[in-house]
């Protein structure tokens, strides 16, 4: 297949789950009766453009359109306008297009005449009572017209599949057929799910199967297997995550995201300290805002002790070139730093003095699927506070002030080792995942050299696992390896213990 076909499809699939998503976004609204504001945004300003991508994406495999979509950029006008335009000469895709955009203004119709009555917009109603009020109406006018939209919105989106499923049956098949991203089962050519049921059924085995680097088989089967999560069991379900990750874990892409599901599979279950333990952040410098804030206001509602690379990510940190070159010797320093004041002020207590957040907020469990799906709310904390980032950036000095200390005096030496090691067991097992100079809560402050986070498997001294918390690592079953051990002896270790 031309490359530049591929990159047409791919783009169209793309969008495609983009406006699936944010469409369920829209529906969860609707179910759950809450947020009118986003309502408003998500109509207009997500679902609006998604659709007019989708539309667009199917245009451009008609050369003789090029032109007019061409022209069409240049001009200043909304999603539906453009993608109405480019489908006059169809009349059934134009009067699908032009139905769904008329009744989803109808819903915006609808806050706008309450607005109207109310003489002020939604979000300047003070009066609680009047806010209510507000709201029961807008709900009993516009879900009849939201489950119309709904209705046509599969109609549109089953006719852009069937549109885009006619020009992808013209394209010559490989020993494993091609499927490009963000195809969905439904939307597969019959040899696309002929294959897709034999690799299910490979796969439902805990087995291997080769995709020939068509990873979309994967995400189907991982939509699958989320879809119907309800009926299986936490572990048995980590565990076929972890395997579908160590198995395909040279598909980079397939192997990070779908790592981060195991992550939410723990949160969705409410294991909070088996999430952090897994999702914990391996940078410690620059700024990774949502999930080091997700990580943060997760462990101050469950009155959990909070992790340094956490506070330090939410505010942007302190970066310096030592730090950079001397990633895990600065790290445990840091973590000594944080203990230390922790011990004498509490981070707990700092964090209390801030204002109280306007807002509260719940993780989104698997970013990038159309499986919507929220944690628990936690309020979030103002991190851009002088109060926190000055109180950060002197601990985090303190801590390089002693780490270029222990380098330049030999004692850096046995975590330099660890960080050989480290780099010595990843170039052996590459599909695990693993950590350097982690901190899990299991632990209970102690620093485990090297952590094997999703099998939770401890690579430490001997002495380390009498420290830890016996009912944590009894309940989850977290294995010991002796650090002191041969490296090659670590290897075999670590294999043997993946096998029981």
């Amino acid at each position: 297949m031309d490359k530049r076909y591929i990159r047409l499809f791919e783009n169209f699939y793309s969008d495609r789950a983009s406006l699936v998503w944010e469409f369920g976004n829209l529906e969860n609204h609707f179910e759950m009766k809450a947020q009118i504001p986003s309502i408003y945004q998500d109509v207009w300003h997500v679902i609006d453009y998604r659709v007019s991508e989708c539309v667009i994406d199917i245009c451009r495999f008609d050369e003789s359109k090029k032109e007019r979509i061409d022209h069409l950029e240049h001009e200043s006008l909304y999603g539906w306008e453009y993608a109405s335009s480019l489908v006059l000469d169809d009349s059934e895709f134009e009067d699908k297009i032009k139905n769904f955009y008329s009744n989803l203004g109808c819903i915006i119709g609808v806050i706008h005449g309450l607005e109207c009555a109310a003489g002020s917009s939604y979000t300047e109603i003070s009066s609680i009572e009047l806010r209510t009020e507000f709201e029961n109406v807008f709900w009993k006018k516009a879900s009849p017209k939201f489950k119309k939209a709904q209705k046509l919105f599969r109609e549109l989106l089953s006719l852009m599949d069937d549109k885009i499923s006619k020009i992808r049956s013209s394209f010559v098949k490989n020993k494993v057929p091609i499927s490009l991203p963000h195809t969905p089962e439904h939307a597969m050519l019959p040899e696309e799910k002929a294959f897709y049921h034999q690799a299910k059924a490979v796969w439902d085995k805990e087995d291997y199967i080769d995709i020939e680097g068509n990873v979309n088989y994967l995400w189907v089967y991982v939509q699958e297997l989320l879809a119907n999560r309800n009926s299986a069991s936490t572990e048995s379900l980590i565990e076929k995550f972890m395997n579908l990750c160590e198995r395909y874990y040279t598909e980079t892409t397939f192997f990070i995201s779908c790592n981060s599901y195991i992550e939410d599979l723990a949160l969705e279950r409410g294991d909070v300290k088996r999430y952090l333990d897994w999702s914990e952040m391996q940078r410690i410098y620059g700024q990774c805002s949502l999930s080091s804030h997700e990580r943060v206001g997760i462990a101050l509602l469950e009155n959990i002790p909070l992790h340094p690379i956490d506070l330090i990510l939410a505010t942007g940190g302190y970066y310096s070139k030592f730090i950079r070159d001397n990633y895990a010797l600065y790290k445990v320093c840091l973590y000594q730093a944080f203990y230390r004041y922790d011990k004498k002020h509490g981070w707990f207590n700092l964090l209390q003095k801030l204002p109280k957040a306007e807002y509260s907020y719940a993780v989104q469990l698997y970013r990038g699927l159309p499986v919507v799906c929220e944690s628990d709310v936690f309020t979030d904390f103002n991190a851009s506070s002088e109060l926190v980032t000055d109180t950060l950036t002197q601990v985090c000095k303190e801590a390089e002030k002693t780490a270029i200390e222990m380098k330049l005096s030999g004692r850096s030496r046995l975590i330099e080792y660890h960080q050989r090691l480290f780099e010595y067991l990843k170039g052996y097992l590459p599909q695990l995942s693993m950590f350097l100079e982690a901190r899990p809560l299991f632990a209970n402050g102690e620093i485990i050299p090297i952590y094997i986070s999703y099998r939770d498997i401890a690579i430490c001294k001997a002495d380390v696992e009498s420290k830890c918390d016996c009912a944590e690592v009894q309940r989850r079953k977290i294995r010991f390896v002796n650090i002191d051990l041969e490296p090659n002896a670590i290897v075999k270790e670590i294999k043997k213990l993946i096998l029981t």
